[in-house]
């Protein structure tokens, strides 16, 4: 099993703006198998997908460093698809040892962040 957290962050353009906005939310995950093996190779830029059900969350309780009461969710998941490191040589490439099959593979224009 590992524990990875990842960043997920989301572009808009308000109407009464021409500039963008930016929201980056957090994921806890546990993830087991063969996934847990692959997750290790995740850095900070890589494309990764991570599909779950709300049956995969899992609420934990914990008290922060100023004693205050926190609620964390985790996402527990055995399957966890990676498709491009920041660092590749070219936008589109992916390394099909660790993703998913070249056919399952989408194309980066279509991903909608």
């Amino acid at each position: 099993m590992a524990n990875v957290n990842l960043a997920v962050s989301r572009s808009w353009k308000p109407q009464d703006s021409e500039e963008y906005k930016t929201k980056t939310s957090f994921l806890s995950c546990a993830v087991w198998g063969d996934a847990a093996q692959r997750v290790t190779s995740l850095a900070k830029g890589d494309i990764a997908i991570l599909e779950f059900s709300m049956a995969d969350l899992e609420a934990q309780a914990y008290t922060s460093a100023d004693g205050e009461a926190r609620t964390n969710l985790k996402v527990l998941r055995s399957n966890i698809q990676l498709f491009a490191h920041a660092g590749s040589a070219e936008a589109g490439e992916f390394p099909e040892e660790q993703g998913a099959p070249a056919e399952a593979q989408p194309d980066l224009a279509d991903i909608p962040f």
